[in-house]
């Protein structure tokens, strides 16, 4: 079986970093930056991006964001939490997370896709969508 095209949205080596602080980082970021290019998520940090688009992803991917996001702003607010208490669980939850987003932005992509070609089978020498899906007559004079 061949490669999925959501291994397009996978960005390799972010578990590869020996430093707790750099893994959590590296890899909140990298959530982010899809959850925002892909999805359109608005916030100032994981959490917030994560509900603004939580009518687009599972509970099941919700959930394992904010678990991330919650290790990453311990990671770097809370005095005395200077590591990852689970570093295996963390980088799985992100791998899973990673995977599932990707599922769900490729999802999202033959959507957008579906409906645009659909409009542009639509659109009329003049440019204009009719309602009905009708081509209307343009008349030039």
């Amino acid at each position: 079986m061949g490669k999925s095209q959501s291994s397009h949205y996978v960005t390799k080596g972010l578990t590869k970093s020996k430093n707790d602080f750099e893994l959590v980082i590296r890899t909140s970021k990298e959530l982010e930056y899809l959850l925002t290019k892909y999805l359109g998520a608005r916030g100032k940090g994981l959490h917030e991006k994560t509900n603004s688009v939580e009518n687009e992803i599972s509970q099941y991917l919700a959930g394992k964001l904010h678990f991330i996001a919650t290790i990453r702003n311990r990671i770097v607010h809370e005095r005395d939490f200077n590591g990852i208490p689970n570093r295996k669980g963390y980088i799985e939850a992100f791998k899973e997370a990673q995977d599932e987003l990707a599922r769900t932005i490729e999802q999202s992509h033959r959507v957008d896709n579906s409906i645009r070609s659909h409009q542009q089978h639509h659109r009329t020498r003049s440019g204009i969508l009719d309602p009905g899906g009708e081509k209307t007559p343009v008349e030039y004079s």
